[in-house]
C-alpha cells in the first residue's frame, strides 16, 4: 500500500511540475511576443523617422554643413574639376576607375558618412548626420554595360549639383 500512495504523490508532483513548466513557457512565449511587438514599433518608428528625414532632405530643408559641402566638393571635385569623365549626353553621369570609386567612397566615409539600412535603396546606402547620404550599388541597365561599367556611386541625395552619378 504504501508504495501505491507514495507512487500517486510522485504522479502528482509530477503532473504539478508539468503544469507549472507549461505556465512558465507560457509566460516566457507571451514576454518573447511582447518584445517582438516593441521590436516592431521600434523599426516602424525608425522607418517613420527616416521617410521624414528623407522627405526634408528630397525638399531641400536639410543641407549639408559648410564644412561637408567643402570636403565631398574636394572629393568630387578635386582641383576645382570634376572627376570622371562625361557618360554619354548626361554631364551629371560620370566614368571613374575602380581605384578612383575606391578613394570616393573612403573619403566620404571619413568626412562622416556611416553606413546604415534603407530598405528602399537597391544597394549599400551610407549617410551623414543631417541625413544626406549617398548609395554604393550594381547597376544593370543597358547603358551602364555598353560602357563597360557595373557599378554606380549615388550620389544625387548629397545636393551636389554638378554631379548624380559615378559609374566604374
Amino acid at each position: 500500500m504504501k508504495g501505491g500512495v507514495e507512487a500517486a504523490k510522485a504522479s502528482k508532483e509530477v503532473a504539478q511540475g508539468t503544469k507549472a513548466t507549461k505556465n512558465v513557457v507560457k509566460a516566457e512565449q507571451a514576454a518573447q511576443r511582447a518584445e517582438g511587438v516593441e521590436a516592431g514599433v521600434a523599426q516602424a518608428a525608425k522607418v517613420e523617422q527616416a521617410d521624414v528625414l528623407g522627405e526634408r532632405v528630397v525638399r531641400g530643408e536639410v543641407g549639408l554643413s559648410s564644412s561637408l559641402r567643402k570636403s565631398v566638393q574636394k572629393t568630387i571635385k578635386p582641383g576645382g574639376k570634376i572627376i570622371g569623365k562625361q557618360l554619354g549626353n548626361n554631364p551629371k553621369i560620370r566614368t571613374i576607375t575602380t581605384s578612383d570609386a575606391n578613394q570616393v567612397i573612403q573619403k566620404l566615409i571619413k568626412s562622416g558618412a556611416q553606413k546604415v539600412e534603407n530598405p528602399r535603396y537597391p544597394g549599400t546606402w551610407y549617410q551623414f548626420p543631417n541625413g544626406k547620404g549617398f548609395g554604393v550599388r550594381i547597376t544593370n541597365s543597358v547603358a551602364s554595360l555598353e560602357h563597360g561599367t557595373k557599378n554606380c556611386i549615388d550620389l544625387k541625395n548629397l545636393g551636389v549639383h554638378d554631379i548624380e552619378k559615378l559609374k566604374f
